[in-house]
């Protein structure tokens, strides 16, 4: 057992202008069962939030000293201030709920580490989830019963998002040496301006490094809505999202030798996205931003979504020139 100095699980709550959010997730976590006095911590990392975030969040927390508010003095982006709040943990295990969703269980934590204890082959646990349609509130029950059994097929399910074979991040508990021995060696899949993500290259490596042991009910609501990083809906974020989601793939498939061939459906269709999106909008940045992404990694783009970045360009050319159809653009 924890001898009560250093906790034996951290709990990372990522937060950035959720003040009418913050506290249902905090509660939801506080309300954790079978953990001993100080063996468990909670840190509220606020990417520099000006609605009043953290205030809300150190409300909420009502003096339980588990929590530590953390206010970042710049915003990081989601990215960097999950990492850098994973530096600042001190517990042996890591879990995490982002700062609009909620956990719906309280022993769900405690069993999860209860397994880790008992098996050191495993380096995680997770579990069902529930998508919550902001919009509409229509609830959807997932989860990744069907992750495979070897390492490569773990990873290229994990990189292909093959339904029902990848975990949730905030429905796991997982070993924190498996992670800070990842950015030790691979400092650049932790800490780029490129990342769009955290959960990907924390899966893979987790998944590689060891076994996943799955407790085969819903634990999360997750809440779904437009315009969040894992669901784009403009350009900018289009572009901004698959370019560093298909950079962070390239280097990621390496870890089991993965070809390049077996992803090509994801990256398709990812440039299709992303370069239509850059048409409609006629945001010429977005559409170099792609075009540029792909060509340094030696990626060949679909013959659409190229005849879409090339539409993109000239409609915002035109556009710029007052979009003159008889004298054509005269710059």
């Amino acid at each position: 057992m924890n001898d009560g100095m250093t906790p034996k699980v951290s709990v990372i709550i990522c937060t950035y202008n959720q003040k009418t959010k913050i506290a249902r997730a905090l509660k939801s976590v506080l309300a954790s069962d079978g953990f001993a006095p100080g063996e468990m911590e909670v840190i509220v990392a606020d990417d520099a939030s000006t609605d009043g975030t953290a205030e809300a969040a150190t409300e909420a927390a009502g003096g339980d000293g588990r929590v530590r508010v953390i206010k970042r003095e710049g915003n990081l982006g989601l990215v960097r201030n999950y990492f850098a709040a994973l530096k600042e943990a001190r517990g042996e295990y890591i879990a995490d709920v982002a700062g609009d969703d909620a956990w719906t269980s309280i022993t769900r934590l405690a069993r999860s580490a209860d397994i880790l204890d008992n098996n050191p082959g495993i380096t995680m646990v997770h579990t069902g989830w529930t998508e919550v349609d902001e919009a509409t509130g229509k609830r959807r029950e997932r989860g990744a019963r069907n992750v495979a059994g070897t390492a490569r097929e773990r990873l290229l399910n994990l990189l292909e998002r093959k339904d029902g074979a990848c975990p949730h991040l905030s429905t796991t508990l997982y070993r924190k040496p498996v992670i800070d021995k990842a950015r030790e060696e691979h400092p650049e899949l932790f800490d780029s301006e490129r990342l769009a993500c955290e959960d990907m290259q924390v899966l893979a490596f987790l998944l590689t490094q060891g076994d996943a042991a799955y407790i085969d009910e819903t634990t999360l609501d997750y809440t779904v809505e437009p315009g969040t990083v894992s669901v784009p809906n403009s350009a900018r974020k289009a572009a901004k999202f698959y370019c560093g989601v298909v950079w962070l793939m390239e280097k990621l498939r390496g870890i089991e030798g993965i070809d390049r061939r077996e992803l090509m459906e994801y990256y398709n269709g990812a440039a299709r996205y992303a370069a239509g999106m850059a048409r409609r909008e006629r945001d010429a940045e977005s559409a170099r931003k792609i075009k540029e992404t792909w060509g340094e990694l030696g990626i060949r783009m679909p013959a659409v979504a190229r005849l879409n970045l090339w539409l993109a360009r000239i409609s915002a050319a035109r556009g710029a020139c007052g979009n003159t159809p008889r004298g054509g653009c005269g710059c």
